[in-house]
C-alpha cells in the first residue's frame, strides 16, 4: 500500500524577481503546491492558466513580470487559506500572526458548531443559520450573474 507523503506547501515568489530569463515561464506546481487535503492545487493551476491566457493576449512585452504579478494575486487567497489552516496544527512550522490566530480561532469554533448541528447534537444557533442563509444567497446571486440563460439588456436598439 502506498502512503501519501506531503512534507510542506511551497510557494515560489517569482513576482519578486528583478529579472527572469526571456522566453521562459513557469506555472502551476512550479510556482505553488498546496497541501492536497484542501483540494486547491488544480483550481489554483487552472486560475494561473487563465492568467497566462490573459497575459499572452496583451503581447510578449514584459510577459514574465506581468504573468507573475497576476499569478501572485490568484494564489494569495488560496495560499492564505491553506497555510492558515495548516497553522492550526501545533506541529506545523510557521509564523502565526494575529490575523491567522483570529481566523483559525473562528474557524475552529465554526467547525465545532457545524459538527454538533450536523450530527443533531445541538440545534443550529442563530449565527449558523445566518451564515447558511448568507452563503445560500451569495451562491444564488453568483449563479444568476453567471447563468448562460440570464436576460441581457440590449443597448442602443429599438423595438
Amino acid at each position: 500500500a502506498s502512503v501519501l507523503r506531503f512534507p510542506a506547501s511551497v510557494r515560489r515568489r517569482y513576482e519578486e524577481l528583478e529579472r527572469f530569463p526571456e522566453g521562459y515561464l513557469v506555472i502551476g506546481g512550479a510556482i505553488s503546491s498546496f497541501n492536497p487535503i484542501y483540494g486547491q492545487g488544480m483550481t489554483a493551476a487552472a486560475l494561473q492558466a487563465l492568467a497566462l491566457q490573459s497575459a499572452l493576449a496583451e503581447g510578449s512585452n514584459r510577459l514574465a513580470s506581468r504573468l507573475f504579478a497576476r499569478v501572485s494575486k490568484v494564489i494569495d487567497i488560496s495560499w492564505s487559506m491553506a497555510v492558515g489552516a495548516d497553522l492550526r496544527r501545533p506541529d506545523t512550522v510557521g509564523r502565526r500572526i494575529l490575523g491567522v490566530k483570529i481566523i483559525n480561532s473562528y474557524m475552529t469554533k465554526l467547525h465545532k458548531a457545524a459538527h454538533r448541528v450536523a450530527n443533531l447534537l445541538a440545534s443550529p444557533p442563530v449565527s449558523c443559520v445566518l451564515v447558511s442563509l448568507r452563503a445560500l444567497w451569495n451562491n444564488l446571486s453568483a449563479q444568476r450573474r453567471h447563468s448562460p440563460f440570464r436576460r441581457v439588456a440590449s443597448v442602443g436598439t429599438t423595438r
